[in-house]
């Protein structure tokens, strides 16, 4: 898939099957290029400190590849519940250890194959689920910016879909 460096919400990313033309078509520095994989699209919304992390929900994207092979969100239901809870934790540690700069609101979207989880891109920056957590989770993010310490234990709520 080639995508745009700059893109949010599955913008500008397109589907090739053939690695020549993307090999013969140079792309500009604002593209990235990685290999397709099939599988169970999710992102992780979590709030990073200086001294731990709270993963704050798990989304299911909704994608799909339109005619013209471009991948297109449809949709995303925040705050899903997975089975592999502990991978996902031993994931976000990783990430923590790797990027010590971190803090804020980050999303991370992954893909699930065969019990395989893919890091797809780490956002530290706002992501279309944002909007959905304030309604699954009963917390306002500005508040957890403020006092992060009071939130302990932010995994919980309703779930809530979010139509692009």
């Amino acid at each position: 898939i080639v995508k745009d460096r700059f893109g949010e919400g599955c913008s500008y990313i397109k589907l090739y099957r053939n690695i020549k033309y993307i090999i013969n078509n140079r792309y500009d520095q604002n593209k990235i290029i990685q290999p397709y994989i099939e599988g169970q699209n999710l992102s992780l919304s979590v709030f990073f400190n200086n001294n731990s992390f709270y993963l704050l929900s798990v989304n299911k994207q909704n994608i799909f590849l339109n005619k013209d092979n471009y991948l297109k969100l449809k949709s995303i239901l925040v705050n899903v519940t997975i089975s592999f809870e502990e991978k996902i934790y031993s994931l976000i540690e990783k990430i923590y250890n790797a990027f010590p700069g971190l803090y804020g609101y980050v999303g991370i979207d992954i893909l699930i194959k065969n019990n395989n989880i893919f890091v797809v891109e780490i956002n530290p920056r706002l992501t279309t689920s944002f909007a959905g957590i304030k309604y699954t989770k009963g917390i306002n993010l500005l508040d957890l910016f403020l006092k992060y310490e009071s939130y302990k234990d932010v995994i919980s709520g309703r779930k809530v879909l979010i139509k692009i």
